[in-house]
Order: C-alpha cells, then sequence, then structure tokens
C-alpha cells in the first residue's frame, strides 16, 4: 500500500508519498523511491503498486520532448511497461496499479494531472484528469489539500486509519513531499510516519505551531470523518 496524494493547479503541483514498501521476492520491508522526476518535461510521476512501474515510466519519457507528446503516448506505455513487468516477474503482483503523472502542458500553459489506474488486469488502465488525488481513501473526500503542511497532516491521518483498518498492509517510513512549479522542483522529507514527528531535514515545519483553529485541515478532516 501506498499514501500518494496530490493537487494540481495551473501554476503548481504538490505531491506527497510515503517511503515504505515490502519486497516482492523476500517479503521483507525496506524504504524505497515512489516519486520520481522529469525535469525537462516539469513533470512528476508517483505510483502505487509495483515498485518498477513508475521509474520504467520516467525512463521511457525521458527523451520526449514535451509533456504533451508524453500525454498521447501515455496509456499504450503503461500498458506496454507493465505487461513486460508482469511476464518478467515470477511473484505474482496481487496490489492494483496506479500512477500518477503531472506536467506542464505547453498547449495550455498549465500543469496537467492526470490519474492512470488498473482497476482489473481484464479491463488494462483507466486513465483521468485529476485536481485533487489522495490514495488510499474509502468515501466522500475531505477538503483538498493546498500547502505542504496541510500533505503532511492528510498523511498523518490516512496512517492511523489504515494502520487501524488494514494492520497487515505495508506503507510508511518517511513521509517525501514535492512541489513542482515552472520554475522549480522541491523535495523535501517531510514527516516521519512511523515515530509521527517531523523528519530532520524539514526544520522549518518542526517549528511551525501545533494544529489549531477550526480552519486547518485536520481539524475540517476530524470534522469529515465525524460525520460518516
Amino acid at each position: 500500500m501506498t499514501i500518494l496524494n496530490a493537487i494540481v493547479s495551473p501554476e503548481k503541483v504538490l505531491l506527497s508519498a510515503d517511503t515504505l514498501t515490502r519486497l516482492q521476492h523476500s517479503g521483507k520491508e525496506s524504504k524505497t523511491t515512489k516519486i520520481f522526476l522529469l525535469p525537462h518535461l516539469r513533470a512528476i510521476i508517483a505510483g502505487t503498486g509495483t515498485n518498477e512501474l513508475a521509474p520504467a515510466l520516467q525512463m521511457t519519457l525521458l527523451n520526449v520532448p514535451d509533456f504533451d507528446t508524453a500525454e498521447i503516448m501515455l496509456r499504450s506505455a503503461i500498458s506496454e511497461l507493465y505487461s513486460k513487468i508482469k511476464n518478467q516477474d515470477r511473484v505474482k503482483i496481487a496490489e492494483r496499479q496506479g500512477i500518477f503523472i503531472a506536467g506542464l502542458s505547453v498547449s495550455r500553459d498549465r500543469f496537467i494531472g492526470r490519474w492512470a489506474f488498473q482497476m482489473n488486469e481484464l479491463n488494462g488502465f483507466e486513465i483521468h484528469e485529476v485536481e485533487f488525488l489522495l490514495t488510499p481513501w474509502e468515501g466522500p473526500y475531505p477538503p483538498a489539500p493546498s500547502t505542504d503542511r496541510d500533505l503532511v497532516e492528510l498523511a498523518r491521518h490516512q496512517y492511523k486509519i489504515f494502520q487501524a483498518t488494514r494492520p497487515d498492509a505495508v506503507f510508511g517510513g518517511d513521509l517525501v513531499v514535492a512541489e513542482l512549479t515552472k520554475n522549480a522542483i522541491k523535495l523535501e522529507n517531510a514527516w516521519d510516519m512511523c515515530r509521527d514527528k517531523p523528519a530532520g531535514c524539514l526544520i522549518d515545519l518542526a517549528q511551525r505551531r501545533p494544529i489549531g483553529g477550526d480552519e486547518t485541515l485536520g481539524n475540517l478532516l476530524f470534522a469529515h470523518l465525524a460525520k460518516e
């Protein structure tokens, strides 16, 4: 299982993903990378399911000239890559696959987000444009995040909820938060999910005041869950 959340606006993309996985062949838990960059496309990729699909897509798009071209070839590229990974891997891939990709569209001069999700292997991948992605999640979405702090608080709640409901699932480690703008890409190890404390390199987040006030995402999320 992967905690993967994203918010896409015309001017920037905010994305967060955890780093914990279970190695398919050994069954051991390990930290891994789930966020991959394509700076020449002003693009970012993250995935759920097998750890091999997102970096394979990154390599496939390495010499693509612009994000509009990447969008055109996205469905066929993901399907072909997944088929190759499945056939080469001797271990059955049990988890459904998902790929989030966002990049700067040359023709529209704004960021576009796409979510390619495998409902089942027979029907392949469905691809939808997204402005807010939240996974894993069950039920109606809470208020959309708008800052890196919001993404951290949202992931903390996801971690606690699914630790209780899916104790067998492997997710956690560090929460990596990425911010993609037209001129910059920022990556931060923002939160230690297992110890529920800031990771060492995001000092300014640790110095901010604790959650408080009715307008914070944390309290809005609590109110949302209380209604369910």
